[in-house]
């Protein structure tokens, strides 16, 4: 998502805000020394634990753990989405996000599309009072036990069986505007008519309440049966979660999310008091659905039909799910019986019997073996070797360690070989790439080496023009044999006033984030009139790994098949002379 705007912006927007003054408009703050002090607002405390530095422009809970960004504090604490929170912050700041955001959008749309929609909203709802037609919509929604209070809550609409309502309804917006949000089609021949006509409309916000598209419903026989908004400026199918925003009106804290397949299911059992449904809208569960769902619960529960379709649809998910997998969300799957849907499965046995239900799901590790056993009786050793092909790509997958170790630990019971066997096949499988490719944080042959420069560089960038200044033949070295440090260095290279709060927005989402947070938030053990004599202790030795790696590749050539002239002389000056 942060590819899609400059990065020079939000490293512009990151340094405009102040992370102290931001936070303050949630929590109460103090002053402490140099930094400000609250009660954590992510946990339960007496003892304020929760720290701002103004400097690092970072916060931190000694508590909890949670830390970052003033980004991340809002993604955090408002549930906002990274582009939501650079917006927040952008207006804060007086400005305008960039206008291409977006692969939908190049350009200011000339009115609002969130507000037009709403307008559209209330034309809809209108109807229920005009229109015989609509009368027999809204029995139809009482005949699904659907209450006038429940419909109010979802603002559920009805379009009528007409070509030209919605432009009637607010004849002063022009056609293509109507188009552009996605209510209007234009004819080939010219001409416009309406996309949604004699079906029940379910107006899709986003997590903010702003409302971004529509599922329409037909009350009898017809295809398709429910349609949905085309992809728009502000409208993507990836992103949408139907239920959402309703869902965290009932609570900004919810244990789990269920992720059922439609609108009625989300509706009908919000009737029933179960308000923690979201429905995807027409397309197969996205990683952008997951992350998203990750921010707002601790579980995530799938709830399709037992049938083929159901349990392919539970496949894909999981399959999307592996590469986000992490130790603070789970997530579990519920099959319902063949024929039954959340929607009619409510209808039928009540609130509390529905939840006793999903106390049954089936966890993530249970579902991806269950699934891939099928047919295998895994007595046969070919049966044996048919799982751990199947498997071990799938666990590759697996980004979190110690996920990935439980994967492996009950494959190797279901194929009866020895874990260090699985470890072994694992090694040699393609690991999953990181979103950047960013390397590790950690160097091949002294890892303390490379902590220690990462470390002073991160809580004061902005002594690396004095390094720089001082060894500039030593940090280009480094820069060429350790990639991981060359593209931290880069970062700091590209930014006009380095912080730590920058560095760290330019490593967001990728494998690297949470060990560079670790080590924003750690202190250092020497004081600050110490960090540029040891930062140039720490690059020197490195320079000496790097020499002596080139030694003793040297040293053994020349046992071997000789060294050339220019070799030879290399090796005279190395050994000569441990620095450049």
């Amino acid at each position: 998502m942060a590819g899609r705007i400059p990065q020079a912006f939000i490293d512009d927007l990151v340094s405009r805000s102040d992370i102290v003054e931001v936070i303050s408009d949630y929590v109460q703050v103090k002053k402490q020394g140099r930094d400000y002090k609250a009660c954590c607002p992510f946990h339960q405390e007496k003892t304020p634990s929760f720290h701002i530095n103004p400097v690092k422009q970072l916060y931190h809970c000694f508590g909890c753990g949670v830390g970052g960004s003033v980004i991340t504090f809002l993604m955090e604490y408002e549930r906002m989405s990274f582009i939501e929170a650079l917006e927040d912050l952008a207006k804060r700041a007086g400005i305008s996000l960039p206008q291409d955001t977006s692969p939908y959008q190049h350009q200011t749309p000339e009115v609002d599309y969130h507000a037009l929609l709403a307008s559209a909203v209330r034309a809809y709802q209108q109807q229920w009072k005009k229109l015989p037609r609509a009368k027999v919509a809204a029995q139809y929604l009482k005949d699904r036990g659907i209450s006038g209070e429940t419909a109010k809550r979802f603002a559920l609409g009805f379009a009528p069986a007409s070509w030209d309502f919605i432009r009637g309804s607010n004849n002063k917006v022009a056609a293509k505007h109507w188009v552009g949000c996605g209510l209007l089609i234009e004819k080939e021949n010219g001409g416009y008519y309406d996309r949604f006509r004699d079906r029940i409309m379910f107006p899709i916000r986003d997590r903010r309440g702003r409302v971004i598209g529509f599922g329409g419903r037909l009350i009898e026989k017809g295809e398709p049966k429910y349609l949905n908004s085309p992809e728009t400026a502000v409208f993507h199918k990836r992103q949408a979660l139907y239920g959402l925003y309703e869902a965290l009106q009932v609570t900004r804290n919810l244990d789990n999310i269920l992720i059922v397949e439609g609108y009625m299911d989300v509706v009908a059992l919000a009737e029933h008091g179960i308000h923690n449904a979201v429905a995807t809208l027409g397309t197969a569960t996205s990683s952008d659905h997951i992350k998203q769902l990750q921010r707002h619960a601790q579980t995530l529960i799938f709830c399709f039909d037992g049938d083929e379709a159901g349990k392919k649809a539970a496949w894909h998910a999981l399959i999307t799910a592996l590469p986000l997998l992490n130790t603070a969300t789970s997530l579990r799957f519920l099959f319902l019986p063949t024929g039954e849907d959340p929607d009619s499965l409510v209808r039928q046995i009540g609130a509390d019997a529905f939840r006793e239900r999903l106390q049954d799901a089936l966890s993530l590790n249970q579902f991806f073996f269950s699934h891939l056993r099928e047919a295998l009786s895994l007595t046969a050793a070919d049966d044996q070797a048919s799982l751990l092909n199947k498997a071990l790509p799938l666990i590759a997958e697996i980004r979190e360690p110690s996920i990935q170790l439980t994967f492996c630990e009950a494959l190797a019971r279901l194929a009866h070989v020895t874990p260090e066997s699985v470890k072994q096949l694992l090694q040699n499988q393609p690991q999953a790439k990181s979103e950047d490719n960013a390397q590790p944080l950690r160097a091949p042959v002294q890892p303390s080496l490379q902590r220690t420069f990462c470390l002073i560089l991160l809580h004061a960038p902005t002594l690396y023009r004095d390094l720089k200044s001082a060894m500039p033949k030593q940090v280009e070295l480094v820069k060429q044999h350790y990639p991981f440090l060359a593209k931290m260095i880069s970062v700091i290279e590209q930014l006009t006033e380095p912080s730590t709060a920058l560095i760290l927005e330019h490593f967001r989402d990728t494998q690297t984030a949470a060990s560079l947070q670790k080590l924003a938030t750690q202190k250092l053990l020497i004081p600050e009139t110490g960090y540029l004599s040891e930062l140039k202790g720490a690059c020197t030795r490195l320079c000496g790994h790097v020499h002596k790696r080139e030694i003793d590749g040297l040293l053994l050539k020349a046992k071997g098949e000789g060294l050339n002239e220019a070799e030879h002389a290399l090796l005279q000056r190395l050994l000569q002379s441990q620095d450049i």
